[in-house]
This record gives structure tokens, sequence and C-alpha cells, in this order.
């Protein structure tokens, strides 16, 4: 099975009633193929870090929920073209299929220090958790879902350790020549 992995588009912007320190990377997750030449910042584990500083509920439209991620990455060295950190969207395991993630690919700000951003991510009720991730397996902060019955409105029931078995999915960027065994997230 291939899932699609999502180009984020940059703007400037800012979150509804969210009052910033610094303009916000506004993106939205429309749906194209990610660019070949995307790849991680090549950071020892804990060199780059972020947060999700809030994760809010801006619309639902059948059963797809659009929720606002807004937070604060800082790289660990100046980012070049083409590196990327993402916002990943869990879906667990079942049956013999196993866990994966569907990504939104938002391109750095060229400097090291500590930028905002903003970035709005459809979420469906088999998603679980949503992560901020630099690295393939480098989860920098992570935000539960739950679905109460007879809902298409998540609940985000706050922050989830990074290490919690519903986001411990390893993921590929397109275009770096990185293979790993059973891919949860493929393009085509």
């Amino acid at each position: 099975m291939k899932y699609r992995l999502w180009v984020a588009a940059a703007a400037a912007g800012l979150a509804a009633g969210t009052v910033l320190a610094t303009p916000a990377q506004a993106v939205t997750v429309p749906p194209a193929p990610v660019p070949t030449g995307t790849d991680w910042l090549s950071c020892a584990s804990g060199q780059t870090t972020g947060s999700i500083t809030s994760a809010t509920l801006s619309s639902v439209i059948a059963d797809t929920a659009q929720i606002d991620i807004v937070g604060r990455i800082t790289p660990c060295q100046l980012p070049g073209p083409g590196s990327v950190f993402v916002v990943g969207r869990y879906l667990p395991a079942v049956d013999a299929a196993p866990a994966s993630v569907s990504t939104a690919v938002v391109a750095y700000r060229a400097t090291t220090a500590a930028s905002s951003y903003r970035i709005t991510v459809p979420v469906t009720p088999q998603h679980t958790a949503i992560c901020l991730v630099s690295g393939p397996d480098t989860r920098l902060d992570c935000v539960g879902l739950s679905w109460p019955a007879g809902t298409a409105a998540p609940v985000v029931t706050g922050h989830i350790p990074v290490d919690d078995a519903r986001v411990l999915v390893h993921i590929q960027l397109p275009g770096n020549g990185e293979q790993h065994p059973g891919c949860p997230v493929c393009w085509s």
C-alpha cells in the first residue's frame, strides 16, 4: 500500500486568536507530490529542538477534521535548500498492516534561530496522534487524538511521549536514496 506524502506550501499568517512574537509560517497541505531533493538536516539526536505549542480543531467536513498546529523549531545548523521537517499524522496498526504515518513536509527557514510555524493538517477518525518530526526516527513533540463516539470532531488529548507506541514509525523522504523495509510512507 502506498501512502502519498503531502507537500506543504509556505505563506505568512497567524493562528486565529493567537498572537505570536514572530510571524508564523502558515502552510496548507495540498495534494501534491513531494519534490525530489528534500532531506533531513544531518544532526545528532537532540540537537534540533522544537515543540507543538497549540493544536486546535479548525473545521470538520464529513469525516475529515482540520487541525491547526502551531509551534516553534530551532534547527541544529543553518538549513540548506531542500532541508525539511514534517508534521506527521499517525494511524494505528490494523490486522496485518503495520502502523503508518502520513506527513506534511515543511521547509526550514534559512536561520539557526528558533522559527515559528503554523500548519493545518487533515485528520480522520483513524488518526491517533500528530508529531513534529526532524528526522526519520526523531520526533520532537507529539499530541494525542481521541474521537468521541458518534462524532467526526477529534479531541486533542494533550502532549504524549515521543516514544509512545502510537508514533513509533520510521518516516522516509523522497529523493534521498534511503531504503527502509516495510516503508510506511511512500510516494507515487
